[in-house]
């Protein structure tokens, strides 16, 4: 088989992952679900991926990377005139979040497919794939422009800082994901608490911005 067959069929396969763990909600997928949703045997499924959490792994990486290129492109679509390197990154942090409240499946895809990728390459001891690159490279290339222009503080370093930034923030996504969905609290009460932690992450942007700024 071609090297650009093969890679269409292993994309067909994670994608096919992808659309069973949207539909499950975090439940528990089978082998069998995911070769039927491709249009598959398991036996093809397993030709390709013998390994069930490689398979897990490699399907989370290339969803946060879907993820994290659509965020890139909505961010590109923005108004930038006249904003400083620090005025763009706090837009960027900005349209992420409400991206994720205007969309909470959206914010629990995120999650889930950051926790799937990051336990197996912990346990597993795989690389570190840059799955979030269109994201990454923005917010470096804001943070640069933003020493250049005077915006933000010279000694901070770049790469250290998105990861910094992008740990601190998906930490307070996760919470956001489980008080929302845990136990039986009623509609009210979740739409409250949903409210309190994005006021939470709103509060975390601010004080982002001001550890940043030129005093």
């Amino acid at each position: 088989m071609k090297r650009e067959e093969n890679d269409a069929m292993r994309n067909r396969i994670l994608d096919s992952v992808i659309t069973c763990k949207l539909n499950a909600d975090g439940a528990e997928v089978a082998l069998s679900q995911i070769a039927s949703r491709a249009g598959i045997s398991e036996r093809t499924l397993n030709r390709y991926f013998p390994d069930k959490e490689m398979l897990l792994y490699d399907a989370a990486v290339r969803h946060l990377n879907q993820i994290y290129t659509a965020f890139a492109k909505r961010y590109k679509k923005a108004d930038l005139n006249g904003l400083n390197g620090l005025e763009r990154l706090i837009l960027l942090i900005h349209m992420q979040t409400e991206h994720n409240k205007e969309d909470m499946s959206c914010a629990k895809a995120y999650v889930r497919a950051y926790t799937t990728a990051f336990r197996a390459a912990v346990y597993r001891d795989l690389p570190v794939i840059a799955y979030d690159a269109p994201v990454r490279d923005i917010v470096i290339q804001c943070i640069q422009d933003g020493i250049a222009d005077g915006s933000i503080r010279d000694d901070i370093n770049p790469s250290n800082m998105y990861l910094m930034i992008s740990s601190n923030y998906i930490g307070l996504i996760q919470r956001l994901i489980y008080f929302y969905h845990v136990g039986d609290t009623k509609d009210k009460q979740k739409e409250k608490q949903k409210e309190d932690l994005f006021l939470v992450i709103d509060q975390y942007i601010e004080m982002l911005k001001k550890s940043l700024q030129v005093i």
